[in-house]
């Protein structure tokens, strides 16, 4: 649906990836090479999720918001982690603005689609109007 046709599903798994891999890193038992793979999958899912949405003009010129918001994210996060710096707040905000995008998501707020309106019929009505779909099925052979 939506989601793919204008790279949100990549954008928003971009944001989850950025996410688990500042936790991870939180840990002290964890390989850097964990904490860094979960980073570049997030920044080559936000690349891919930014590509779609400038190929389908959705959300004009200036681009995916949300995913603006991941990128200067990335980049801060990837300093601090160079640095050393504690990320506790950063990723605390990040979580915040993560919960933000969501609800505008499951919302249907701009820059998303409008919820889609409730079905008229359940799905179990709907199957049974198939044609050619409901008879039972024959065996070969019989």
């Amino acid at each position: 649906g939506w989601g793919v046709n204008n790279g949100d599903i990549w954008i928003a798994e971009s944001a989850a990836r950025l996410v688990y891999g500042a936790e991870l890193a939180a840990c002290d038992r964890v390989d850097d090479a964990d904490v860094t793979q979960q980073l570049v999958e997030a920044g080559r899912l936000l690349n891919k999720g930014e590509t779609r949405a400038a190929e389908r003009g959705y959300c004009g010129p200036d681009g995916h918001p949300w995913a603006s918001e991941i990128s200067a994210a990335l980049a801060r996060y990837e300093k601090m982690r160079e640095s050393g710096a504690d990320a506790v707040t950063w990723l605390d905000a990040f979580k915040k603005r993560t919960l933000f995008w969501c609800a505008h998501v499951l919302a249907g707020a701009g820059p998303f689609p409008p919820k889609p309106r409730p079905r008229l019929h359940d799905a179990a009505v709907l199957r049974q109007r198939l044609p050619g779909h409901n008879e039972p099925c024959l065996q070969a052979g019989t």
